[in-house]
């Protein structure tokens, strides 16, 4: 980039199209707050279609999300579900919940499922025997301490 500051060019001469080296970029300019710029590379990796893994963007939605960029975040996590094979988890279409069936088993970060498995009296689990229309479901159990 000292060299030369045009990213296209620098990603369509010197960067291979992978997606491993992609992600080490993104992860590297979103650390540096360079959100416009890893979203281009991020554009690009999406072009190869890749499979993913969530767990692998948490850093460039976060970084998104810190600069108050929603909309930019929200689909970058909407493509990189999809990628990781979860596209059809915002069910039903225009809710605000992802995963609401906790298929995905994917909890902590940026748009999934957060909760302490035990917190003051309260044990939060995903329950993969009791469901509704989902593979799993949240059982929350609390417990009663005696006066």
């Amino acid at each position: 980039m000292r060299v030369d500051p045009d990213l296209d060019k620098i990603l369509s001469r010197v960067i291979p199209p992978s997606r491993d080296v992609y992600l080490d970029i993104i992860r590297g300019l979103a650390d540096d707050g360079q959100t416009t710029d890893a979203l281009r590379v991020w554009n690009r990796l999406v072009a190869l279609h890749p499979q993913l893994q969530l767990r692998r963007l948490p850093s460039l939605i976060e970084a998104l999300r810190r600069k108050q960029l929603i909309p930019e975040a929200s689909r970058v996590w909407q493509q990189a579900a999809s990628l990781s094979g979860f596209a059809d988890l915002s069910q039903p279409l225009g809710s605000v919940l992802w995963d609401g069936g906790f298929e995905s088993g994917e909890t902590g970060l940026s748009y999934t499922w957060v909760f302490s498995p035990n917190a003051h009296g309260v044990q939060i689990r995903q329950d993969c025997q009791e469901k509704h229309s989902g593979s799993c479901s949240l059982r929350i159990s609390l417990t009663v301490s005696p006066i």
